[in-house]
């Protein structure tokens, strides 16, 4: 639609690197189709992200180094693309793995773990689920999304680490229409008709005249050599 979403690129081969770089310097910028730059960014610091509407982007990657062969060799370089999902995707946390690995199911008693106080040098399993919602209509299969596992929420930064999830391929909606239409009977060409015509009538032929059946029999047989009703008949 038209709601905005908020994106950030980057260059996750080239980040983070100033006197190891494989380069002598980077800059990439994002611009919209009319060739104005939304936003721009190194090889250091993310750039924050920009809010874009449903429209058409380019991502333009600037770099130097003094041997052109190693630019040439560059070109294939990968960009990736992080988008904010407009409402956060819920994932259960339980303590036996077998509830995290089937979340949508929902009458067996389970529930998720909630708040609890653990004594130092205790421990405790963990297993996340996968989001059970649907995952906006943008995610295509391989997409990687990004979320976090808070453990103690007064102390976030001590505590919080990285939960992924590769969204998966999107389930084949079934055409009932489709599936109508193959199960309905396709009816008979001309030539199939002509044929069974001329099978019924070869057929009684075969008590009366066995020359005349003979001769049917290898006119059909070469006009449709593989007909399973005619090699029936000359059983």
């Amino acid at each position: 639609g038209d709601k905005e979403i908020k994106a950030r690129p980057s260059i996750p081969s080239l980040f983070a690197q100033i006197y190891d770089s494989p380069i002598d310097s980077q800059l990439w910028a994002l611009e919209d189709s009319n060739s104005q730059i939304l936003a721009y960014g190194g090889a250091i610091h993310h750039a924050d992200p920009v809010s874009l509407k449903k429209g058409d982007y380019t991502v333009t990657l600037l770099i130097r180094h003094p041997n052109r062969d190693v630019l040439e060799k560059m070109k294939n370089t990968p960009c990736e693309i992080s988008l904010t999902l407009p409402d956060a995707l819920t994932c259960n946390l339980y303590d036996e793995l077998d509830k995290a690995s089937t979340p949508g199911l929902k009458d067996d008693g389970r529930s998720p773990l909630g708040s609890m106080l653990l004594r130092k040098g205790s421990h405790k399993d963990i297993y996340v689920s996968r989001p059970t919602e649907d995952l906006p209509a943008w995610v295509a299969p391989g997409d990687i999304l990004v979320g976090s596992l808070v453990l103690d929420k007064d102390k976030e930064g001590v505590t919080s680490m990285d939960v992924l999830y590769v969204a998966p391929p999107k389930p084949k909606k079934e055409d009932s229409e489709k599936e109508k239409s193959d199960s309905e009977e396709k009816p008979d060409s001309l030539e199939d008709v002509v044929f069974k015509a001329k099978l019924d009538h070869m057929a009684k032929l075969r008590a009366k005249n066995a020359t005349l059946y003979q001769e049917h029999a290898t006119e059909l047989k070469k006009e449709r050599p593989s007909s399973v009703p005619l090699l029936s008949e000359l059983l």
